[in-house]
Formats: structure tokens, C-alpha cells, sequence
């Protein structure tokens, strides 16, 4: 019998490969595969149908309904729907799209400010990569 917490880490470990076999499709090198990774832990614990009420950010990236419509933008039609951020492949779909339009050398370090203010959030980043490795 599963406890709740082994449960629940069984779920991310699984939302964590899928991650990874999306990220390998749609054609991530290993580095860049690991900061989408850093990211969904952070912004959602691997949650695809995590939900912040406080600004209405949703999904595995605390994708919130201003980026939906950025990304559609970006590419120049309507080819995401707000539902879309809790889909894991369109999710990461549209963060490719987000960093390939706004950071396209891939700094990580300009992605993570740019991702998320917060003065800290790339050294907690940096920590979620470096966990990864060990």
C-alpha cells in the first residue's frame, strides 16, 4: 500500500520523464532540457494542474493568460488556448517559443530573471540544477 507522499513522488518522477521525453522530441540539448526541468519544480512541484489564484498563473510553468496571448503574438496567430498551460507538451511548447523570441542564446541566467523578477530566482534555479546532478 502507497502512502499519499509516496503516491505524490511517484507522480512527479513520472511528470518529470514526460517532461524530459517532450523536451528530447522537441529537439533540447541536455542543459536546456534541465533548466525546463528546474523550472516546472519550482514554479509547480511537477504539477501540471497547479493553479495560483493570487495572479491566475496556471500549469507546470505558472503560465498565466498574458503569456498565452504573448506566445500567440510571437507566432502570429491564435494557435494556443488557455487551457493549453495544463497541457505538459503545449506548456512547453510555448515556454521554447517564450525563450527562443526573448533570450534566444539561451542564457540561463537572463531567462530566469526574465522568467520570474525576483531577485533570487536564478540562484534557486542553479540549486534545482545542481540537485538534479547529484
Amino acid at each position: 500500500m502507497f502512502t499519499a507522499d509516496a503516491q505524490l513522488r511517484q507522480c512527479q518522477i513520472n511528470i518529470r520523464n514526460e517532461i524530459k521525453l517532450n523536451c528530447k522530441i522537441m529537439g533540447l540539448n541536455p542543459t536546456q532540457t534541465d533548466l525546463v526541468l528546474s523550472i516546472g519544480f519550482r514554479e509547480s512541484s511537477f504539477m501540471p494542474f497547479a493553479y495560483n489564484k493570487k495572479d491566475s498563473s496556471a500549469g507546470l510553468f505558472g503560465i498565466t493568460r498574458i503569456f498565452v496571448r504573448d506566445i500567440n503574438r510571437i507566432v502570429g496567430y491564435k494557435k494556443y488556448i488557455y487551457t493549453d498551460r495544463y497541457s505538459i507538451q503545449k506548456s512547453i511548447e510555448m515556454l521554447i517559443i517564450y525563450i527562443n523570441h526573448y533570450v534566444p542564446g539561451w542564457n540561463h541566467e537572463k531567462i530566469c530573471n526574465r522568467w520570474n523578477k525576483g531577485s533570487n530566482y536564478w540562484n534557486l534555479i542553479q540549486k534545482e540544477i545542481n540537485i538534479a546532478h547529484e
